[in-house]
């Protein structure tokens, strides 16, 4: 498709099959490759401006957005922050609400992995207002999650936990950390049965869809659960460290590598 775009001449095609295999690339988890699909992408759209073909402010707020949150699993936080921002600027701009949740994600999920709970908070609650009002299914998941799990890691576990179950609770769909999420959730209120079982169910999902990223971020997960549970399995839990030690080495994902280190040394 790459090839007939640019046989035809048509940048924007180009520009669209440039940001569907950076997603595809970012849903295996090979970040380097998909930043580098978007990056060209994001390039060759410009800055947008006026007179630009219909069309082009979407594609450049979506390929600019995913640009960052790709960057941001890579730990390239300052360019993940400037991507980002530019993306919500224009998104903000167009008055368009999908492509303004779509740009909000992409500065609050880099804030939550860097642990700006404020500022992740803030994003997730103005875009989930905008996606329960404009019905968006595809993105309900995810920001109902994502401020879930932004409450329980800023110790509000009684405003978290309705939002990381009605998450749970929805279709099986492409964010599969609201099963993570939750699991941490219940692992603070002792529930450690049903975090290990949620915990699990996270990992199967990431490894049957060869979502590797996220299957590392799992095993992490289970290595945690077993090292603090009410009879701490420490050989298994060392073994799933290692797991996603070796995986997330192999994807380049420096903030799990960081979590995996704070959690087991």
């Amino acid at each position: 498709a790459l090839d007939l775009a640019g046989a035809v001449r048509d940048p924007m095609l180009e520009a669209t099959t440039n940001l569907y295999l950076g997603l595809a690339y970012d849903a295996l988890g090979e970040f380097r490759q998909g930043t580098e699909v978007l990056q060209r992408t994001v390039d060759s759209l410009g800055e947008g401006r006026a007179g630009e073909p219909p069309g082009h402010a979407p594609l450049l707020i979506h390929s600019t957005s995913w640009l960052a949150l790709g960057l941001a699993e890579l730990g390239e936080f300052t360019r993940a922050y400037g991507h980002a921002e530019h993306a919500a600027q224009i998104a903000e701009s167009t008055d368009r609400s999908f492509d303004i949740v779509t740009a909000y994600f992409s500065v609050g999920y880099p804030a939550l992995l860097q642990g700006d709970f404020p500022r992740a908070i803030r994003m997730f609650e103005r875009s989930l207002a905008l996606v329960e009002a404009g019905g968006f299914r595809t993105w309900e998941g995810t920001f109902t999650a994502s401020l879930g799990h932004a409450y329980s890691l800023s110790g509000r576990l009684e405003e978290a936990l309705p939002l990381l179950e009605r998450a749970a609770s929805l279709k099986p769909g492409y964010y599969r950390f609201r099963w993570g999420y939750l699991a941490e959730a219940y692992s603070k209120l002792g529930r450690a049965d049903e975090a290990r079982e949620l915990a699990e169910r996270f990992f199967t999902r990431a490894h049957e869809s060869k979502a590797r990223s996220q299957e590392a971020w799992a095993l992490r997960l289970l290595g945690e659960l077993a090292a603090t549970a009410p009879t701490p399995d420490l050989d298994r839990a060392e073994g799933y460290y290692h797991s996603a030690q070796e995986l997330g080495e192999e994807l380049h994902v420096r903030p799990l590598l960081a979590r995996i280190h704070l959690g087991f040394g």
